[in-house]
C-alpha cells in the first residue's frame, strides 16, 4: 500500500480514503472502504464511460500511445475496454 500512495503521489493523484464498516460486518473479519482518487477515471457502468475526461488522451500522449490528443469519438476502442 505504501508504494501504491507513493506512486499515485509522484503522478499528482491525491488518495482519499473512507471506512464504511457498518457494526455488523465489524463482528466479523470483513471490512467496507470507500477509495478516491483525483485524476484517474471511475469506475463506470460500461453504458455510461467517462470518454470526455480528458485522462485518457493525457495517459495516451504520456506512454507514447498516440501523437495528437483523440478528437472524435472514433479515436476511442471502445469494444473490448481498452482497460479490460
Amino acid at each position: 500500500r505504501t508504494a501504491l500512495d507513493a506512486a499515485l503521489a509522484a503522478g499528482g493523484h491525491r488518495v482519499i480514503t473512507a471506512d464504511l464498516t457498518t457494526e455488523d460486518v465489524a463482528e466479523t473479519t470483513l471490512r467496507v472502504a470507500r477509495v478516491l482518487v483525483s485524476g484517474l477515471i471511475p469506475n463506470a457502468p460500461a453504458a455510461f464511460g467517462y470518454f470526455g475526461c480528458p485522462r485518457f488522451a493525457d495517459a495516451a500522449l504520456a506512454r507514447g500511445w498516440r501523437t495528437r490528443p483523440p478528437s472524435a469519438p472514433g479515436d476511442f476502442t471502445l469494444a473490448p475496454p481498452p482497460h479490460m
